[in-house]
């Protein structure tokens, strides 16, 4: 969700097509665009780090039960 929230803000929805430029002039990106983006990240990351731990604590139950018995 961040990551979609920051692809979208900072861009102001106008009626009509989308235009990437105002009187010349590209959109500046809003500060908060970058917290949505970073958060994002950071909860995909997390995300990640939690499928990581899970299958290395598995890996090495399985190790050390086929180990003891």
């Amino acid at each position: 969700m961040g990551v979609s929230c920051a692809v979208i803000y900072p861009f102001k929805r106008k009626a009509g097509p989308p235009n990437w430029f105002v009187d010349g002039q590209p959109r500046r990106l809003k500060p908060m665009a970058f917290f949505d983006l970073a958060m994002g990240t950071g909860v995909v990351l997390l995300l990640l780090q939690t499928a990581l731990v899970i299958y290395w604590a598995g890996y090495h139950a399985v190790w050390f039960f086929r180990r003891k018995f």
